[in-house]
């Protein structure tokens, strides 16, 4: 999910504030799979000079979110490898 944001600081802020429910929240876009909750902090992490953050949830599957700046978009995704994707496209549409 990518979405348009007006105060880069404020939408980060906020998405910090939501980690600790996200998970519930988002349980819709694991498309009826049993997701078991984890309880454990997101990870920082960097792919090409951009910091996300990232919850692993299975092998394949997590939450993660980061601000792509130079548009303001908020990208939010429920695997690490399509984070990384989006970023690509984000750079090649540049």
């Amino acid at each position: 999910m990518m979405a348009p944001s007006r105060n880069i600081g404020q939408t980060f802020a906020g998405m910090l504030g939501w980690e600790n429910s996200i998970q519930r929240d988002l349980e819709v876009f694991f498309l009826g799979e049993k997701i078991t909750p984890v309880i454990a902090p997101f990870a920082d992490r960097t792919f090409k000079n951009i910091d996300y953050r990232y919850l692993k949830i299975g092998p394949e599957i997590g939450i993660g979110y980061f601000i792509f700046s130079a548009k303001n978009y908020l990208v939010l995704s429920t695997s690490e490898e399509a984070l990384q994707i989006v970023i690509n496209r984000l750079f090649e549409a540049r």
